[in-house]
């Protein structure tokens, strides 16, 4: 099995890294060394952070016992530590979550001709200043609205991913709509 190699959700990654970097100790419990009964040993999670210097190591154990703060240790640090459970949600994602989700990535304003094409012929839009046109079949005057709903929901987020093909589904992409 090999790791998938796509873009990340831009805002999910950058709460992550802030988080990292601004964590903060709310306290410790000092002398403290059976990590397993903190849920250290194996850790919960373990984030790991590289950018240019020494990496920037992070692990999660388990809730405290009121479950407003969750277990911690990094290996610069000698004691077990207790952030808040704020601090540790941002890591806590599944890989759905991580991914970025726009069925097509594009900027509404910037899109300026719009083409859709099925079994039974074409249809041709354009936008002029900022209002739309339909150039073909007919020349008419387009439903501002409509275009802008047809963009959004071009653009909107995906709900599932499929990773891995299955002969089973019919995908309907073989002989599409609309292309």
């Amino acid at each position: 099995v090999k790791p998938i190699e796509t873009e990340g959700e831009e805002y999910e990654w950058n709460t992550m890294a802030r988080t990292l970097a601004e964590v903060s100790v709310e306290s410790r419990l000092e002398g403290e060394k059976d990590l397993k009964s903190f849920g250290l040993e194996p850790p919960r999670l373990k984030v790991v952070a590289k950018a240019g210097g020494p990496d920037q190591e992070l692990s999660f154990g388990e809730d405290n016992p009121t479950q407003t703060a969750v277990y911690a240790k990094s290996p610069k640090m000698t004691d077990v530590a207790m952030v808040t459970s704020s601090q540790f949600q941002p890591f806590h994602k599944k890989l759905f979550d991580l991914r970025q989700k726009a069925a097509l990535k594009f900027n509404q304003d910037e899109v300026q001709e719009i083409t859709l094409r099925n079994p039974q012929g074409s249809l041709q839009l354009q936008k002029e200043g900022e209002d739309w046109k339909i150039k073909s079949p007919l020349q008419a005057k387009a439903d501002k609205s409509e275009i802008s709903s047809f963009l959004s929901g071009l653009s909107g987020a995906v709900k599932e991913f499929i990773d891995k093909a299955d002969p089973s589904l019919d995908s309907g992409l073989a002989s599409p709509a609309y292309d």
